[in-house]
């Protein structure tokens, strides 16, 4: 089946259950105002369910970071300070 495979916010990552197809909170982004999975589920319209394994994403590598702002000169998704 097709579909989309996660969701990806500002906050942090979502999956999808397999059986249950909801959206359940992967990672969050701990350099935006996510400090913490709390802080994603206060800001969430829906009771969102927490993976067990539920972390900080991890920051992007250096070649990650080089092929992101390779894709958006202009700065529009990265902001002003490109992503650093």
């Amino acid at each position: 089946g097709g579909g989309p495979q996660a969701i990806l916010t500002d906050r942090g990552i979502l999956r999808f259950d397999p059986g249950t197809r909801e959206a359940v909170l992967e990672s969050f982004h701990p350099l935006t105002r996510a400090s913490s999975p709390e802080s994603v589920v206060e800001e969430t319209g829906w009771p969102l369910r927490v993976s067990d394994g539920c972390g900080p994403t991890p920051a992007p590598s250096n070649e990650e970071l080089a092929l992101l702002r390779s894709m958006d000169p202009q700065r529009f998704w990265l902001g002003k300070d490109g992503g650093d």
